[in-house]
């Protein structure tokens, strides 16, 4: 049996049968035409695109983690001591220069994908579920949709809170740089 999900597929309803009522056409989503017929595939879950987000984030920061890892392995292996500075390059001025300069832009947009990846987590981490918000309206209170908000922390569960402040601590290094 196959480790994947069938997606059901849904068959379109017949566009020569007009009701003075019919706006199918206007609604209809994308059409999967790769079986040869037209049939649409459901839309995928909030919860499948959150955990998509989760591992696009979490590949990001192994990515950077190598490329640190990698780039720190090399310039330990050129310097030969593991407590001296290492050095990368040792050569002329201009080419210092230049290499300098690439290896600055590469920091930077390692970091700057790794804040990312690690600022929609959080969002996603520190947004209330529809319980959440069901039990905060229960309880005459409310909650923040769709902002970061601090407030919300109050009434989600303690594991992703706790979640939410690691991420912030480890995040805080790239704000402060």
């Amino acid at each position: 049996m196959s480790p994947y999900k069938v997606i059901e597929q849904y068959e379109l309803p017949n566009r020569n049968r007009k009701t003075k009522n019919d706006t199918t056409e206007s609604t209809l989503p994308l059409i999967d035409q790769s079986r040869g017929e037209d049939t649409i595939s459901p839309p995928k879950s909030p919860v499948a695109l959150l955990r998509k987000a989760i591992w696009l984030g979490f590949a990001t920061a192994v990515t950077v983690l190598m490329v640190n890892v990698a780039t720190l392995v090399y310039a330990v292996s050129r310097s030969g001591n593991i407590r001296s500075n290492a050095t990368v390059y040792d050569g002329s001025c201009d080419t210092t220069k230049r290499i300098s300069s690439g290896l600055h832009v590469l920091i930077n947009i390692l970091s700057t994908l790794l804040l990312g990846a690690s600022n929609q987590v959080a969002q996603y981490i520190g947004s209330p579920t529809r319980a959440e918000v069901d039990a905060a309206h229960r309880k005459s209170s409310w909650m923040d949709i769709g902002i970061p908000s601090l407030r919300n922390l109050r009434s989600i569960s303690s594991v992703r809170v706790i979640l939410w402040v690691v991420l912030m601590c480890s995040s805080f290094p790239l704000h402060s740089v």
